[in-house]
């Protein structure tokens, strides 16, 4: 089964990772899509991207709360070394009203498990 194709502006990833999207919640009016969640190890580079052709400022929070436009701004990739909710804001005029879209991914840091096994 394919995912579904997202029409959301933004999208997050980690850098240097692979990584499964997974749409389970897509609407539309304030849009807010979340995905499935990533497991690092150590650390993780995340980047913001938005679709060729949108034109809008990012922003974003790392605490789960929502980003609006007071919150940091995206400038460049950025790294996280804890479990984290990353949340992208962008804020679009459309026809004269203001829309706004938010993405949602979740990054989990996980323990290195290492398996030792003897050879007799």
């Amino acid at each position: 089964v394919m995912a579904p194709t997202s029409r959301a502006p933004i999208t997050i990833k980690s850098l240097g990772e692979t990584s499964t999207v997974d749409y389970k919640n897509e609407s539309w009016g304030d849009y807010v899509q979340e995905c499935a969640f990533n497991e690092f190890v150590n650390s993780v580079k995340i980047e913001l991207m938005v679709k060729p052709g949108v034109d809008g400022d990012l922003y974003f929070t790392t605490d789960g709360s929502e980003p609006d436009k007071n919150s940091q701004k995206y400038t460049e990739p950025f790294s996280i070394d804890n479990s984290a909710k990353v949340k992208a804001a962008i804020y679009l005029n459309k026809g004269g009203k203001e829309r706004r879209f938010i993405r949602i991914q979740q990054f989990v840091k996980v323990e290195k498990v290492v398996v030792v096994t003897e050879n007799k």
